[in-house]
């Protein structure tokens, strides 16, 4: 009856990451960051094994919580709902403007040398 009593239905929102990938850099588990920087595991099975396609989306989650590990708390997600997908275009520009700024760096560096 204990092991009950540390899991309660909950509803947990915040971003989808990955913690642990394979050799070729596939998530092998996830998580859900909130906004307080708690990091709930999305346990095995349930709707759970969709979000491992949604890395970076906003979600609100409701499941049963398990805090029987109090410094990993994990959740069995019985629904899920998007927020914000997220956005890989923006990722790509970013991506461009750091290069641009390495290349303005480069030249202020080589400036500097002589």
């Amino acid at each position: 009856m204990k092991e009950n009593s540390s899991r309660k239905k909950a509803t947990i929102r915040g971003f989808v990451t990955a913690i642990d990938w394979n050799d070729d850099n596939v998530p092998l588990s996830m998580a859900i960051q909130t906004e307080d920087g708690m990091e709930v595991l999305i346990e095995d099975g349930g709707k759970g094994a969709a979000l491992f396609d949604m890395e970076d989306a906003e979600v609100e989650v409701q499941g049963t919580l398990d805090r029987t590990d109090s410094e990993f708390p994990s959740i069995r997600i019985s629904s899920v709902k998007i927020l914000a997908e997220p956005d890989f275009e923006d990722d790509e520009e970013d991506d461009k403007d750091d290069d641009s700024e390495e290349e303005t760096c480069d030249e202020d560096d080589d400036e500097d040398d002589h």
